[in-house]
């Protein structure tokens, strides 16, 4: 990684200037604009957007960030689209969807989650054994469909009588 003091600095006028090109630091504080990608120990975003973030810790106070990988995640406002981590933490705010070994859900929700341990008041709308169950009945229902279809019992000669 790039010790560069000054890389976040750059990173946002390089943004607020319609230039948003990667941004590597050791630690990068981010308060506006967009940035197509930021690589560093931390990363803080307190306001504005990033396409793709990779650190140790990602801290999401406000904005949004498409993609962010992290060893831990911490959301108290704002969104992830994808979060993969060993910890996801929602403290209000939004997650998309979550591969995480633990997710902690207070004040906020997620999509869809592949996850070890899910706690807190997490409001999931769909689990990875919801999507296992909704595979296996969905799969059952087409296959029940093909093979009414392939006995002539639902052609429309078969409808008209």
């Amino acid at each position: 990684m790039n010790d560069n003091p000054t890389a976040a600095t750059e990173g946002q006028e390089q943004a607020a200037a319609g230039e948003p090109g990667p941004v590597t630091a050791q630690n990068v504080t981010f308060d506006g604009g967009s940035v197509e990608s930021v690589t560093a120990e931390t990363v803080t975003v307190n306001g504005g957007n990033i396409g793709q973030a990779n650190a140790v810790t990602i801290n999401l106070t406000d904005g949004g960030i498409a993609q962010a990988q992290a060893s831990t995640i911490n959301v108290t406002d704002g969104g992830v689209a994808l979060a993969k981590a060993d910890s996801v933490n929602v403290n209000g705010g939004g997650v998309g969807a979550a591969m995480a070994r633990r997710v902690e859900v207070n004040n906020g929700s997620i999509a869809f989650v592949a996850a070890g341990e899910v706690g807190g008041d997490a409001k999931v709308v769909f689990d990875l054994r919801a999507a296992i169950v909704f595979a296996l009945v969905l799969g059952a229902v087409i296959g029940i469909i093909k093979l009414l279809m392939s006995r002539g019992c639902c052609s429309d000669d078969a409808l008209d009588g």
